[in-house]
């Protein structure tokens, strides 16, 4: 598999942005454009008048006062849509996937060709087909050949009907769905019984199949496939042009009694002569769908058709559930579902054709996520006198859905499945929350946004498809009802029995079960979204021992089961899955391994048949030490709980000027989102050296002192900082008198603090110290004090006061959202590995848009699978249109909606005067953009951009057999377009506990405590900000700081470029003919020279 192209030097701003003209032009909610209309309501509208000049010539004269008519326009804009410029997205959206009028001929034209080429075909006996090897049925024929004898004859009917008959159609390359009537004198009144007509109907088209392929003008690619991706249900596939027509063979339509497939009856009979009263209520479905599609298009094309803001809802509706896959997989949620629903609702007068497709979509959206088919049916039948017509609750005796059509005797949710319903009635509410969510652009969301399975469920099992263990678990856990009812078809068996098990042994552990895929793939693949409250428990606690559900108990858990006494002094046949202290990675497992022991117990599936995908790239943040695997909220609770001891070590200190009264952690450690926690191994290294800190340890960690209020601080910036440093002193003091066992070191800077051999590095901030930053002296009178905002200013304010906000933000988000903190790690991570560092990606940039991500359930409810939040973070990235669009962050929704709006229509108004990416949070609402004010730049996050479409590609490409050797790819950073490649000496570079390249190999990296460096130093990154500092201005350094060996450099366009000479600007260049140009060579001599000892050598790549 190919390495990630690192497109290194791909410096292109986005050629497609326009800039907003006017911030009163349009407003959408959603996406922050203001709608703020000039109208006039209290004036009457004037007329537009015609002055007339030099006596005979008239001109119009343009006003600046709207029509009538485009005052109807925005009146009905703001009564029937969300906003006016989601009228707008709506009405281009239409146009793009409604067909043309000329394509609407092209398929009238190629219909009529077809129905003239089919009569002339002579008429022959079509039977000898069975032996062809063409014949596209996997199961034979359970009746013999004189009673499968079928004749060609030209067809009863032909036309198009569904989607396209009432203009529903969407999309380029749409499938037109064609009705073809097969004659009378090609069938037999009992040809319903054992799955004859099925074959019939094959046979009848393979016969045309064959006739086209050798005409060869109507289409090429003529195939037999599945309709709905039934291998019961054979259709005629030809490609014409942009289109693919689906031909389905039918029965004329009172050919068969209807009332011979209510589901009690049986239709297969597996001995000859005999009666069976066995019900086949699925194989009837089957016969009868076909029997009924002509009455059912009537029916919609006379109740839908003329009612286009029906069409334009329908036609959304199938976009949306399209961008989530729901129309995928067998028998699949379908327009045909969404169309007889919204017929329901229009007879039940919930929508109204004078409704606004808006309005439409919204109140489907709000009916379906309330309605219940799997506990009270809805029929679209009008007569209620039918002959044998069964009633609702007949239906729900065989299946888990009802939705009765017209007929009154087909149940059209027969074969959905009740998780794939349910989990699409819980979209419909999120899509309604969304709609209500003004701080997310909710149109890209619904219906731009493509959303696949791999980003929808936290884990996916797969199962591979082994035609000899399918039969035997058919035979040993299918009753005999249900091996007749599904007879000669399996995959609908083997699903409801493995989903049936594994919904029982889950229980309340999952929110949803849904079956992805079809009967093709030769694999059952499963996707389970967890419930966060339940999944990670480690026990499954059963009846008590003496009642008598515990003999079923410990049949289902077989040897698992076993008897246990509770703290609550119950004793119950209970399962356990892993210790009370097991790492988090593997308590989210435990839904693993209980699908496992389950396949196996139960069906004897062995693990090698069994694909679980879930945690392949948790690698990539796991921490490996001594044989034990660690995730990271491991080690960061370690850190956490010690700086607790910390903070209240200090806190509790006597006799000091100013009583300490908070103590506040502003790591990353913090918020759960290092990507390398550091492990407890720090120590007091040798006294005599001078250093700043005499502490050893691969990491410190940051946090802030905050002293009470004094009105006794200095005026002066030096005297304050001396203040600190005595303050230092003396708490130094105090901490070796009273907590001996906690060791301290301080600086003028910071005191380091040695607590369970971690090393925490504390600072002093004090308000009067960021106000003293502000302070600057007018250059009007000399005199005046002004206070404005500067670097400095800034940097102290982050460090003592937003840094600390957003950090507690954050962990109290991790808490909510366990995932997050995960996530934020892989996703740094990542970057990291495509040597994309801190200084051009801030890390809180990346926690910030994960943050966003679970606050705003983008792209839907939160996962509790890391790697599924990964995935979400590399859609995000991919799709996010940073040019148009911003980020906000609001925890516990603190910034109000006039506040958001403001800051919307000054983005949207001035966008070149924010930074590349825009993200505002409410912990720095005053001072929005901090995060990215210099960060990344535009060049950056077009590359970001680029690499995470091409690791969603490399997933896609791969998903459904995902392993470590995907991971390094994606992990793996390739050095081609890049000028420059540094090899650092190994001894400098700072080491991890992670694995580093080879992600197969999870042996741990260890090193003697004696070599850790002082705490706080790191060479590579102190030589990176001297290499920044001087030549910024020349180039751009890349480096990946969890144990990259290399730095890679790309000169910047501006290196090609000569200039005029001028003293100002000689700094890096040198004269060649009179002109300034850089000198190259000179500077990769002085980054040797500043590097000498931490680089080995300097690889040219690309000569300039």
């Amino acid at each position: 598999m190919p390495k990630i192209k690192s497109n290194a030097g791909c410096f292109v701003r986005n050629p497609n942005f326009v800039k907003p003209e006017s911030d009163e032009d349009e407003n959408d909610s959603d996406s922050g454009v203001s709608t703020d209309v000039p109208i006039e309501k209290k004036k009457p509208v004037e007329k537009r008048k015609n002055k007339v000049k030099d006596g005979n010539k008239a001109k119009k004269m343009k006003s600046d006062k709207l029509t009538l008519d485009e005052i109807n326009e925005i009146r009905e804009t703001e009564d029937l849509y969300h906003s006016n410029l989601f009228r707008m997205q709506i009405d281009e959206t239409l146009k793009e996937v409604s067909l043309k009028n000329k394509e609407k001929e092209f398929i009238t034209k190629w219909i009529a060709t077809l129905r003239k080429f089919l009569n002339k075909l002579h008429s022959e006996d079509l039977t000898h087909l069975l032996k062809s090897k063409d014949y596209p049925l996997k199961f034979k024929p359970m009746e013999d050949e004189k009673k499968l004898q079928i004749d060609y004859h030209p067809p009863k009917s032909l036309d198009v009907y569904g989607s396209f008959s009432i203009d529903t159609n969407i999309g380029n390359k749409s499938i037109v769905d064609v009705l073809l009537v097969m004659p009378n004198s090609s069938l037999k009144h009992h040809d319903y019984l054992n799955q004859t007509f099925i074959h019939k109907k094959c046979l009848y088209l393979l016969h045309i199949a064959m006739k086209l392929r050798e005409k060869e003008t109507l289409g090429g690619n003529i195939r037999i496939e599945n309709f709905k991706n039934d291998p019961l249900k054979p259709v005629l596939m030809i490609d014409a042009e942009d289109f693919n027509i689906a031909i389905n063979a039918v029965p004329p339509e009172d050919f068969f009694k209807l009332n011979r497939f209510i589901p009690k009856t049986n239709n297969i009979k597996l001995k000859k002569g005999e009666e069976s009263v066995v019900p086949t209520p699925h194989y009837n479905f089957e016969i009868l769908f076909d029997c009924v599609i002509e009455k059912n298009q009537k029916m919609i094309a006379n109740e839908i058709g003329s009612h286009e803001n029906v069409k334009n809802a329908i036609k959304l509706l199938k976009i949306w559930t399209h961008q989530r896959q729901f129309d995928s997989g067998f028998h699949p949620f379908n327009g045909f579902i969404i169309t007889c629903y919204l017929l329901h609702l229009l007879r039940v007068k919930k929508i109204y054709p004078t409704m606004s497709c808006y309005q439409i979509i919204r109140l489907f959206w709000n009916q379906f996520g309330q309605s219940k088919f799997d506990e009270f049916g809805i029929s679209l039948c009008s007569d209620k006198n039918l002959p044998n017509q069964p009633e609702i609750q007949d239906f729900f005796n065989f299946y888990d859905m009802v939705l009765i059509d017209s007929s009154g005797y087909c149940n059209i949710l027969s074969m959905l499945s009740v998780d794939l319903y349910r989990r699409v009635r819980s979209e419909s509410l999120n899509a309604i929350k969304m709609l209500d969510n003004k701080s997310i652009n909710s149109f890209h969301q619904l219906f731009m946004t493509t959303i696949p399975f791999y980003i929808q469920f936290d884990q996916i099992v797969v199962i591979k498809y082994d035609e000899k263990s399918y039969h035997n678990i058919i035979e040993r856990k299918a009753s005999s009802d249900e091996k007749i009812d599904f007879h000669n078809f399996s995959f609908p068996l083997i699903r409801k029995l493995v989903m049936s098990v594994m919904r029982r042994g889950l229980g309340d552990r999952v929110n949803f079960l849904v079956p992805l895929s079809d009967e093709r793939s030769n694999e059952l693949s499963i996707g389970m979204i967890l419930n966060p409250e339940n999944a990670l428990n480690i026990v499954e606690k059963g009846p008590q021992a003496n009642e008598p559900e515990a003999e079923g108990f410990r049949k289902f858990w077989g040897a698992k089961a076993e008897i246990r006494r509770f703290k609550d002094g119950s004793i119950t046949e209970s399962v356990l899955w892993c210790s009370a202290n097991a790492p988090f990675g593997e308590k989210r497992l435990i839904s693993h391994k209980i699908v496992a022991f389950l396949l196996s117990h139960h069906f004897n599936i062995i693990s090698n048949k069994i694909n679980f995908i879930g945690d392949q790239f948790d690698v990539v943040i796991k921490n490996i030490f001594n044989e034990m695997i660690e995730t990271i909220e491991e080690r960061s609770l370690i850190a956490i709980r010690s700086f607790d001891e910390v903070s209240k070590e200090l806190r509790s200190l006597n006799d000091l000027p100013l009583e300490i009264v908070s103590v506040l952690g502003t790591d990353a450690i913090f918020r759960y989102a290092d990507v390398t926690p550091p492990r407890a191994n720090a120590y007091i290294g040798n006294k005599k050296q001078k250093l700043k800190t005499n502490f050893r340890a691969q990491k410190v960690l940051n946090g802030i002192i905050q002293l009470s209020p004094s009105g006794k601080w200095p005026d002066d910036t030096d005297a304050m900082r001396r203040i600190k440093a005595a303050f230092y002193i003396e708490i130094e003091k105090r901490m070796s008198s009273e907590f001996p066992k906690t060791k301290v070191h301080i600086s003028s800077d910071f005191i380091d603090i040695l607590k369970n051999k971690l090393v925490y590095r504390l600072k002093i901030v004090h308000p009067k110290e960021i106000a003293l930053a502000k302070e600057e002296i007018s250059k009007t009178n000399n005199l005046t004090k002004l206070y404005r905002t500067n670097e400095e200013s800034l940097r102290l304010e982050v460090e003592g006061t937003i840094l600390p906000k957003l950090t507690s933000s954050l962990h109290g988000l991790h808490h909510q959202c366990p995932s997050f903190g995960p996530t934020a790690a892989m996703a740094k991570r990542w970057l990291y590995s495509q040597m994309i560092d801190s200084f051009l990606w801030p890390d809180e940039v990346t926690e910030l848009i994960v943050a966003y991500m679970m606050l705003k359930n983008i792209p839907m409810s939160n996962s509790l699978q890391p790697q599924t939040g990964f995935f979400r973070f590399l859609h995000q990235i991919a799709n996010f249109n940073h040019e148009t669009d911003m980020i906000v962050v609001n925890f516990n929704d603190e910034l109000q909606d006039e506040q958001l709006e403001e800051i919307e229509r000054k983005f949207q108004k001035n966008r070149n005067h924010f930074p590349s990416l825009f993200i505002v949070t409410s912990c720095d609402f005053q001072n929005y953009a901090i995060w990215t004010s210099k960060a990344p730049s535009v060049n950056i996050l077009h590359r970001v951009k680029l690499l995470a479409q091409h690791s969603i590609k490399l997933i896609e490409e791969s998903f459904m057999k995902l392993n470590t050797g995907v991971v390094k790819d994606i992990f793996t950073p390739s050095l081609v377009g890049y000028d420059l490649l540094i090899d650092l000496n190994q001894e400098f570079v700072k080491r991890h506990d992670v694995v580093l390249h080879n992600f197969t190999n999870f042996k741990a990296i260890k090193y003697e405590e004696k070599g850790a460096p002082p705490a706080g130093v790191n060479f590579v990154e102190k030589f990176l900000n001297e290499v920044r500092e001087a030549y910024d201005d020349f180039a751009v350094f890349f480096y990946n700081p969890i144990g990259g060996s290399k730095i890679a450099m790309l000169w910047k366009p501006s290196v090609h470029e000569t200039r005029e000479f001028s003293a100002s600007q000689v700094n890096g260049c040198k004269l060649v003919n009179g002109r300034l140009r850089v000198n190259v060579e000179a500077i990769i001599k002085d980054i040797e020279i500043i590097g000498q000892g931490l680089i080995t050598t300097v690889e040219i790549l690309n000569e300039i």
